[in-house]
């Protein structure tokens, strides 16, 4: 799979996580608020997700700048 179409699941997987969340959270707002624990669960489900695979998608030296940065990343 080349860098293009990696980029491109992964937007489109963080797209649809972000936008089932955000439909979760309206439909909380209009018919009752105990709904956002779905949004919840979806958020969470998706930093599972992106922790297990969609870290992997984005290339080795972008990761590495981004652990640089990470106070609790100790190499």
């Amino acid at each position: 799979m080349n860098q293009k179409w990696r980029y491109t699941l992964l937007i489109l997987t963080t797209l649809a996580s972000l936008s089932s969340v955000a439909v979760t959270l309206y439909v909380a707002l209009l018919i009752e608020i105990k709904l956002s624990i779905g949004a919840v669960v979806i958020a969470i489900f998706w930093i599972v997700w992106f922790k297990q695979t969609g870290w992997y998608f984005l290339p080795e030296k972008f990761r590495s700048k981004i652990l640089k940065y990470l106070p609790f990343y100790r190499q």
